[in-house]
């Protein structure tokens, strides 16, 4: 959803959009970029078979209740925007931000 444009770094700009879409300001938005990171990764883990039982910062059952929490937020705004949803577009939007 926030990266149909692109196959390369999606970790990295998964994070990204979505915490410059759903972030009200910079603590918010790298608190989210940390959290969607581990989220990735965790999804990774699970798709790849290969879940690794280290230290993390999240646990999983936390990690996908965000998600999911971050998800329905996400499309709620989307819905309620009277804008096209274009997350190509989130990026240049965070550098735009005060």
């Amino acid at each position: 959803m926030f990266v149909p444009d692109t196959a390369q770094e999606l970790r990295y700009r998964t994070a990204l959009r979505i915490a410059t879409f759903l972030g009200e300001n910079g603590l918010e938005r790298k608190k989210i970029y940390e959290q969607m990171k581990e989220s990735y990764d965790l999804r990774s883990e699970i798709v790849h078979g290969h879940i690794k039982k280290g230290k993390k910062k999240f646990a999983p059952r936390e990690l996908i209740k965000l998600s999911r929490s971050y998800l329905r937020e996400a499309l709620l705004k989307i819905l309620e925007s009277s804008h096209r949803f274009e997350p190509s577009k989130l990026e240049a939007q965070l550098l735009e931000k005060e």
